[in-house]
């Protein structure tokens, strides 16, 4: 039974303008209306949708940011620029970096994380700067770079991008003759998604020509080009240009118990272990994989918690991760698909859309409020947007839904 609505709407505080803190935003809206007063603490004035821009510099679609600012009206809340320095359990209060104190009913903590570059002389992989990409991509095709080594360490992170950015120069400079390698320390390409996914972006990576060497890390030694050491086998490669996929640290958030690691552990319902009213989603928590439909789905859990607190008569489910990726391969995108919580899922690779939005971060809130918003900028009204997805019959009008197409054999984008 849910518990008894209070008497006043509860304070929600959401620290983080990224996919897991407006999933929560839009969610807590959706659900819990005016039992919740939110406040959105964000360091940065837009959402960044990250996903798209390695494919920017080769053509793709453009790399799209959303005003905060808009968002958080949209969904009525209080829009709070900062930094989320350190947090008062006892207190329910926050302390910002710049000195600011923020008082909290319950905290959502959703920092996400911050890219470390774990070797020195390699150039970082940022998908947030696709200027780097872009000039990386125009010395390879006047031939200045020639050798080029992508570099995947052990994370944690999300390996996709790498893979994405290796087929896209591959596709790009055939005709400047590039060689290509990447070095993984995975198994098997993209092996979380499963040994079916794995084979499949094998088979694209060598039709590429793209070089994949395995279970290796990567030594860079002095010298132009650089001598890249892979140490799974000793071998060395000169390359005119180390690119590497930064791993990802925890933030540092001073008065909440954290792993070894430095990132905040959470329980089945998303609380922070230890902290009353605390809960947090995304790459700040100790969950193992860093990726933005996963962060969505732990924001989901989180905001089906806070608002049966507020008083909604729901009964929050458990976290089911599945991992939902599109992967940008220079010719046609693949979709992939994997339910982690089911061993005997090999994954599922298809040349059409799996879920719908079709997005590359599936989020139940977020993604039909993104595909709302960008058809309303190409002129399509947000009613007649909206409606294509009722229609469709992939959500009902009270709840958009990020939904799995191969669940719906009469939805749009079936083969």
């Amino acid at each position: 039974m849910p518990s008894a609505a209070p008497t006043t709407p509860i304070r929600v505080l959401i620290a983080g303008g990224g996919v897991a803190g407006v999933e929560c935003l839009l969610g807590l809206h959706e659900l819990a209306g005016d039992r919740v007063e939110l406040t959105l603490l964000a360091d940065g004035r837009d959402l960044h949708y990250r996903p798209l821009a390695v494919g920017e510099p080769f053509g793709g679609e453009r790399a799209r940011h959303y005003p905060l600012a808009a968002i958080a009206e949209g969904a009525g809340a209080r829009l709070v620029h900062g930094r989320l320095d350190a947090v008062d359990v006892d207190e329910h209060r926050v302390r910002l970096l710049d000195g600011g104190r923020l008082s909290y009913d319950v905290l959502v903590v959703a920092l996400g994380a911050v890219p470390f570059l774990p070797y020195g002389r390699a150039l970082s992989f940022d998908v947030a700067t696709p200027k780097v990409l872009s000039r990386l991509r125009t010395e390879v095709l006047r031939g200045a770079a020639s050798h080029v080594v992508i570099a995947l360490p052990r994370g944690p992170h999300w390996m996709l991008p790498g893979y994405e950015l290796a087929l896209l120069l591959a596709r790009d400079a055939v005709p400047a003759g590039l060689s290509l390698t990447v070095a993984t320390t995975e198994a098997a390409p993209l092996e979380l998604l499963g040994p079916a996914v794995s084979a499949a972006v094998a088979r694209e990576l060598a039709d590429a020509g793209v070089r994949v060497v395995l279970d290796t890390d990567v030594e860079l030694g002095r010298g132009d080009p650089v001598i890249a050491t892979l140490t799974a086998t000793g071998e060395t490669l000169g390359a005119d240009v180390v690119v590497a996929l930064p791993e990802l640290h925890a933030p540092t958030i001073h008065g909440l118990p954290t792993t070894a690691e430095g990132f905040l552990p959470v329980d089945a319902d998303g609380c922070v272990a230890g902290a009353p009213d605390v809960y947090a989603a995304g790459d700040c928590t100790d969950f193992p994989i860093k990726q933005g439909g996963l962060a969505a789905q732990q924001a989901d859990l989180v905001v089906e918690h806070v608002a049966r607190r507020a008083g909604e008569p729901i009964t929050p489910g458990l976290l089911h991760p599945v991992l939902r990726a599109r992967m940008l391969t220079g010719h046609r995108d693949l979709w992939l698909r994997r339910d982690l919580g089911d061993v005997e899922d090999r994954g599922t690779v298809a040349s059409h859309a799996l879920w719908w939005p079709p997005d590359k971060i599936a989020g139940r809130w977020l993604a039909p409020y993104l595909a709302a918003l960008d058809d309303a900028e190409a002129g399509v009204p947000h009613e007649a947007a909206h409606g294509r997805i009722l229609d469709a019959g992939l959500a009902p009008a009270a709840t958009p839904v990020a939904r799995d197409l191969d669940l719906l054999g009469d939805a749009p984008g079936r083969a």
